[in-house]
């Protein structure tokens, strides 16, 4: 069901930030075993953005949240909160929207990271518009952000060929009635959460697709589906996947 807010929220300015450095499709056919033939006509992505080594998100979300400021002609004090959706941070703690703030000088702000992956921005963009609708905040800063490059695993052509580094960045402040975000509604569906995933730490993962190796614990992993269209089948795997009591071993 469509959610409304109790006041109207809108985006007043926004800002982006990518990297400088472009990875092509013809530069990943070198590296591993794809070429711009079979990635072209599956993705549609011709070229990819990422950073250099020892960049993280903070560098992109800086910047991207500077051009917004800028372009609302906004002082960095004046914000309020500083939401930042990614799930590559710069640390899992301190958050990364802790760097930020204290990079941009957004002295009377407080922040957290938020993440939920490809849908991280919108979640994101309607907490903070939340926060202004219930009147306890005027300016909020969201920052959508991930350095996808720093957890992609070279050995694996289905999921490093997708994946890029970028930031965006919007101002939210209470608008004009009719303006604005006019309702959202969020959904989640958690069967299928063992064929796309990222090993944590604080709990036994989904049993793998193949053997773990230790350099390899932080990277994004895909499970081979079946190209049959069993979707109920997916689901069940996904049930079993997640429901397994075993541990996968980490030799």
């Amino acid at each position: 069901m469509a959610r409304r807010l109790a006041r109207p929220v809108g985006i007043t300015a926004t800002g982006q930030h990518y990297p400088e450095r472009v990875v092509t499709n013809d530069d990943l056919s070198a590296i591993m075993d794809t070429s711009d033939e079979w990635i072209r006509p599956r993705t549609g992505i011709g070229s990819r953005r990422w950073v250099e080594p020892g960049q993280g998100a903070s560098d992109l979300a800086v910047p991207a949240l500077q051009m917004a400021l800028d372009r609302r002609g906004m002082k960095a004090e004046e914000l309020e909160v500083i939401i930042i959706a990614t799930v590559t941070p710069d640390t899992l703690f301190p958050a990364t929207a802790c760097r930020v703030q204290q990079r941009i000088g957004a002295t009377n702000a407080f922040g957290f990271d938020l993440s939920a992956a490809c849908s991280g921005f919108l979640y994101a963009l309607t907490t903070g518009a939340g926060l202004i609708a219930s009147g306890a905040y005027s300016r909020v800063a969201v920052v959508g952000v991930d350095v996808m490059s720093s957890i992609i695993n070279m050995e694996d052509r289905t999921t490093a060929v997708l994946f890029g580094d970028g930031a965006g960045a919007v101002i939210l402040e209470q608008v004009e009635e009719g303006f604005g975000i006019l309702d959202f509604e969020h959904r989640i569906n958690g069967e299928g959460g063992c064929f796309l995933y990222m090993p944590a730490g604080a709990r036994p993962s989904p049993p793998p697709a193949r053997p773990w190796r230790p350099r390899s614990t932080s990277f994004t992993r895909r499970a081979p589906m079946s190209s049959s269209g069993q979707s109920g089948r997916w689901r069940r795997a996904a049930a079993s996947c997640w429901t397994a009591t075993a541990s996968p071993a980490r030799s």
